[in-house]
């Protein structure tokens, strides 16, 4: 990629990409097959639940356009991302709904989180829930 292009593109994600250039077609492989078992942990899971229920994020909010809060420990999104891309990794569908405020006024979230192909229960499930935390009937 042309230097000119580069400069357009976000650091963190060319510094990811440095980094994954790293890795062979063997170190690949292994990658795919450890997500395929950790998905179908996930399945043997959400096959007994009907949902998963966890923080959406496992800090505050931050501000917009950061990758990581300015005044904290992190160097990387995956260091507070902790509730949310193992999730994808795993392929489950998901959606974080706000659920409340910090003492400091900033938003939390709730994510809820489904067995592979239940998207629709997902959304359900979401739907439920804001009626639920706005203090409407279920």
């Amino acid at each position: 990629m042309p230097d000119d292009a580069r400069r357009a593109i976000d650091p963190g994600f060319l510094d990811i990409a440095r980094q994954g250039a790293a890795f062979g077609a063997a170190d690949l492989v292994a990658a795919q097959a450890k997500r395929a078992a950790f998905g179908a942990a996930m399945d043997r899971l959400l096959a007994r639940l009907d949902g998963l229920l966890s923080p959406g994020a496992a800090i505050p909010a931050f501000g917009a356009g950061l990758e990581v809060p300015a005044d904290g420990p992190y160097r990387r999104w995956t260091e507070w991302a902790s509730f949310s891309f193992p999730i994808n990794l795993s392929q489950q569908p998901a959606l974080v709904l706000p659920c409340g405020v910090t003492r400091t006024g900033l938003p939390v979230g709730l994510q809820i989180v489904g067995a592979r192909g239940e998207d629709a229960r997902v959304l359900a499930i979401g739907a439920a829930t804001e009626r639920i935390l706005s203090g409407l009937p279920a």
